[in-house]
């Protein structure tokens, strides 16, 4: 049977004052909360509200909108959540927008060389692989999303968002590519980085999945760069410039998308996360050498192209 309830009807939680006691009630399951209440008490449902004209969130029992005005205490109020949830066709899984960070990696020239060898030895040889993605993903924060062929595919933003997310994958970009060698001395892989929003279902296990342009365009970016480089887009250099030297290398034309995309090549690492200790030689530059975990390597002398 259909929930009549006022706070069901009025799409939010039902503010009433009994005897100079102001109370919540749950859109959710219909219990009373005492004013000032975030949370409900019985099922733990958001209490604040949500602004049906701008979407900002208010405190619980505000009469109005403290961003634009419009009044919260009637029917299209509706109880704060994640952003903009949306219920998918799995039991127990909403999808949302979210500001991610997509990683995608893979080995270069792989199918000429699986061609010359024997399968049980490339499926060892990607199990290696695979594995050491994974660690390495893993200590930088990142969720590896999915393994095709020879590829990786990580994310970072979800299903735990931090500040320093592009800067998280970056450095495992620059890890990651050195890291092969260990596998097999004759490996080169390539990488390419971009942070934008994505759509991403989350369900009941933690898991994520995420979809849209970005992921699509994060995998062409990574198919045009020299082996042993990184490139990364203009959202994830602005983020992360501050503890990663860049190279500006041009729009690239990305096979599939109408304008060229700006592109940077990540060099190294400068500083600690979010630019403390950074590396400070006369003018603008450093040696490419060894220095902070997630450093590129690489000798010679680089400019950083801070844009």
């Amino acid at each position: 049977m259909e929930d009549t309830s006022p706070a069901k009807r009025f799409g939010g939680p039902l503010r009433f004052e009994l005897k100079g006691d102001t109370r919540l009630v749950c859109s959710n399951c219909g219990a009373d909360n005492p004013a000032g209440r975030r949370f409900c008490d019985n099922c733990g449902q958001s209490l604040a509200m949500r602004c049906p004209n701008c979407g900002e969130e208010n405190r619980s029992g505000a009469r109005f909108c403290g961003n634009c005005g419009t009044v919260l205490a009637g029917p299209g109020a509706e109880p704060a959540s994640a952003p903009n949830p949306r219920a998918t066709s799995q039991p127990g899984v909403v999808a949302e927008r979210r500001l991610v960070t997509v990683l995608f990696a893979d080995i270069v020239g792989f199918t000429p060389m699986a061609e010359a060898q024997d399968p049980e030895a490339v499926r060892e040889l990607l199990e290696r692989y695979f594995a050491t993605a994974r660690t390495v993903i893993e200590r930088h924060g990142g969720t590896v999303e999915k393994f095709i062929g020879d590829a990786v595919m990580a994310v970072w933003g979800t299903p735990v968002a931090r500040e320093d997310d592009a800067e998280r994958a970056v450095r495992a970009a620059l890890e990651l590519l050195p890291q092969i060698k260990t596998v097999d001395e004759s490996l080169q892989a390539r990488a390419g980085v971009l942070t934008g929003e994505a759509a991403v279902n989350l369900g009941d296990a933690n898991q994520a999945m995420v979809a849209g342009d970005l992921v699509n365009t994060a995998a062409r970016l990574q198919s045009v760069a020299q082996p042993d480089t990184v490139l990364v887009g203009e959202a994830t250099m602005k983020a992360t410039s501050a503890s990663i030297a860049y190279e500006d290398v041009g729009d690239a034309s990305l096979k599939g998308k109408v304008a060229p995309v700006p592109t940077w090549r990540a060099l190294r690492v400068l500083s600690e996360r979010g630019g403390r200790a950074r590396s400070s030689l006369p003018g603008s530059a450093w040696r490419t050498g060894a220095g902070f975990p997630g450093d590129a390597g690489g000798g010679g002398w680089r400019r950083h192209a801070d844009r």
